[in-house]
């Protein structure tokens, strides 16, 4: 688990990094990879929507006040790495709706006020969303410590990936762009 609990570290401080320099599209598009990437290392075969709006429901919505489900997130997030929108096929058809962040309480009664009465639309508070990654990232990672097989085929998924790619900071002390 160590090698998943220092892939969720760094993730976790790049994403604050990013916030911190107010790249928050950035920081959102490092997050939807992040649960990605968690929804594969559970999942018993590749990641499909389906995978990543399960371990959304079963992970990172309970106990938030989000406000929106596991179909907008999926939504947002192919919007966001696709084309760098809140719109996506999903949205266009209206089976989810556009999540428009906040981070601050003026950016927040500004927002409202745009969205209106629209049902289309759903407000996120930007460190809400970060929050319930985290508590998620770290009942995921519990439940992995409770099933050895899941955990070991995690680790192996995780593990052959971080292996190749610290060989390779041990050859090459010099990484050239």
């Amino acid at each position: 688990m160590l090698i998943i609990r220092q892939l969720l570290q760094d993730t976790l401080e790049s994403i604050e990094l990013l916030h911190k320099n107010d790249r928050n599209t950035q920081a959102l598009i490092l997050l939807y990879s992040g649960i990605d990437t968690l929804a594969w290392l559970g999942a018993p075969g590749d990641t499909t929507r389906t995978v990543f709006r399960q371990w959304v429901d079963q992970y990172l919505l309970p106990g938030t006040r989000l406000g929106c489900s596991s179909y907008d997130l999926y939504s947002a997030r192919c919007g966001l790495l696709h084309t760098h929108a809140a719109e996506s096929a999903s949205t266009t058809t209206g089976s989810a709706r556009q999540i428009w962040y906040w981070t601050g309480q003026q950016f927040q009664q500004l927002l409202q006020y745009e969205v209106g009465n629209r049902a289309d639309v759903v407000l996120v508070r930007f460190s809400d969303l970060i929050v319930a990654f985290v508590q998620g990232a770290e009942r995921f990672v519990g439940d992995l410590l409770q099933d050895a097989p899941r955990a070991a085929r995690a680790q192996e998924r995780l593990g052959s990936g971080w292996r190749g790619f610290l060989r390779l900071l041990r050859h090459n002390t010099h990484v050239r762009a």
